[in-house]
């Protein structure tokens, strides 16, 4: 018997952690910050692609018969609409209290939308992934939320990323592939299935070109 997307529990996140594949991820993503906001961890969302769903949140309250708000409490959000304010918030993220879990929805999302030419999009990415190997370090538990998407650019900054990463899940057609360790295991029973001082970066680099 084929299981929804959702009926999958959260990881148990320890550093760097990444949701990925071509669809179902942000849905799936959803249920694990619901359900670990109903263990009572302070949930940090950074929604960098207008993905966080808050009606996603109360209706997954309501199937756990919690009031809808009660479960919010629990859970920030900050829209991320600039490189700068990106970069920013995800540095917020190494002096965030401790016991928290932070989720990155769409992380590359701006990276790929500064100008192929311009010189802040390296330096973007290059913040970012120190900024993540500072957490990992830490041990700061971090879910990272990423759509495939079929370009070079961002295959190139994806593999970055990833690397940094474990475990991987990726939801594919048929089943979910978790990667940990570079040692993959495969289960088919479920349905459809690096650090840079940000204040020296000035935002004429990161400009969209």
């Amino acid at each position: 018997m084929n299981l929804p997307l959702t009926s999958i529990s959260p990881p148990r996140l320890r550093r760097i952690s990444l949701l990925t594949g071509v669809s179902g991820i942000y849905a799936l993503s959803h249920s694990w910050i619901s359900r670990l906001a109903l263990l009572g961890l302070p949930i940090t969302v950074m929604d960098c692609a207008d993905r966080f769903d808050p009606f996603a949140i109360a209706e997954e309250a309501a199937s756990q018969d919690v009031k809808p708000d009660v479960l919010l409490e629990t859970i920030t959000c900050q829209k991320i609409a600039t490189p700068l304010q990106f970069l920013g918030a995800a540095r917020g993220i190494l002096n965030a209290r401790r016991g928290g879990v932070a989720v990155i929805l769409s992380p590359l999302r701006h990276f790929l939308d500064i100008g192929e030419s311009a010189p802040g999009r390296e330096l973007l990415l290059d913040g970012f992934l120190s900024v993540l190997s500072e957490l990992s370090v830490r041990s700061r538990p971090v879910l990272l939320v990423e759509a495939q998407q079929d370009a070079p650019l961002f295959h190139s900054a994806f593999d970055r990323m990833a690397a940094l990463a474990s475990p991987i899940w990726r939801i594919l057609p048929d089943s979910v592939e978790v990667a940990e360790n570079k040692k993959t295991q495969t289960t088919r029973s479920v349905d459809r299935m690096a650090q840079n001082n940000l204040e020296g970066i000035s935002p004429d680099r990161l400009a969209t070109g």
